[in-house]
């Protein structure tokens, strides 16, 4: 729908065009300190440290590999040929079944800026009436990465949900987090230490999908993985929510071990709620990728990991 304005000065008439089934919104730009490179597969490369990031506009805007020198923490599509890298779902899972909205997760996104920051946006999906878009923007002085999500309700009518960050890591690595105020539910793939979620991959095939929902605390997730003694890391951070603010039958921290435990997802989730027509729903993540020391043990229970993640993301 456009709205048209006509502006009526003597002897002359000016009018402008505008659509109104977008939201307008005066949202500062923020930049970065290095603008992504593009490859020759049309996907854009951060590289900065000893990390390099790879977000492809064509398939969904998802961050198809995360790599940390020569390790890659992601797992890519020959791993799984539908679920792999991140990517941005709407919640809850009950309002779409499965797959996932293809306009959502996996169709071409646009590319809207590039300088010191990459600013990529979907179509209007069909069914939920809203559009992505995902900024995603490198800071070189700690060595960090902010993706802000935002939903705008293009749709004209009342639009409830939350967004969903789903997290493809690869096998044999340890998620850790603080417990919320409620104990996890689902299947029992945690264990609980001092107050800190603990789940150990062993590389053990489960032969089906299992899954824990749970409230965190803190706002921060944690994946290590370990290659001989030189261990990996990638922390999330997010704002904490209170269990009743997440969106039914959902958990602010998930996590799912795929059917032959192909990869395990971290997934977290915002804040559930209304998104109005004229504002879009906001959600902040940073990312930490981290080589860590060789005399961090990487087993469950141990306290320097906590200890090391919270004097990061402090």
């Amino acid at each position: 729908m456009r709205l048209v304005i006509f502006l009526i000065v003597p002897g002359i008439i000016l009018f402008s065009c505008k659509s109104s089934s977008e939201p307008e919104t005066e949202t500062p730009v923020v930049k970065g300190d290095i603008s992504p490179e593009k490859n020759q597969q049309e996907d854009y490369v951060f590289k900065f440290a000893n990390v390099e990031m790879v977000v492809s506009p064509r398939i969904g805007g998802r961050i198809l590999d995360l790599k940390i020198g020569n390790i890659y923490l992601l797992t890519g599509s020959d791993v799984n040929d539908e679920n792999y890298g991140s990517t941005l779902w709407p919640s809850p899972q009950s309002t779409w079944g499965w797959p996932p909205p293809a306009t959502l997760d996996r169709q071409p996104y646009e590319v809207n800026d590039t300088d010191k920051r990459l600013l990529l946006k979907s179509q209007q999906d069909p069914t939920f009436g809203v559009k992505f878009e995902k900024e995603i923007r490198v800071s070189t002085k700690d060595t960090s990465i902010t993706i802000v999500y935002r939903i705008y309700n293009t749709s004209g009518r009342n639009v409830q949900m939350a967004p969903w960050e789903v997290t493809r890591v690869v096998r044999g690595g340890l998620v850790f987090y603080p417990k919320g105020d409620s104990d996890a539910w689902g299947d029992r793939i945690l264990e609980l230490n001092n107050d800190i979620y603990w789940m150990q991959d062993y590389n053990q095939p489960t032969g089906s999908a299992r899954k824990s929902f749970s409230d965190g605390s803190e706002g921060w997730t944690a994946f290590v993985w370990q290659d001989g003694v030189q261990g990996y890391m990638l922390i999330k951070k997010y704002e904490d929510i209170p269990a009743n603010a997440s969106a039914p039958d959902q958990g602010e921290v998930e996590i799912y071990l795929s059917d032959n435990y192909w990869y395990i997802e971290v997934e977290t989730q915002g804040r559930y709620g209304s998104i109005s027509t004229d504002k879009p729903m906001v959600w902040t993540m940073v990312w930490y990728p981290r080589q860590i020391s060789k005399n961090i043990s990487v087993v469950k229970g141990n306290a320097e990991l906590v200890s090391l993640v919270r004097s990061i993301v402090k």
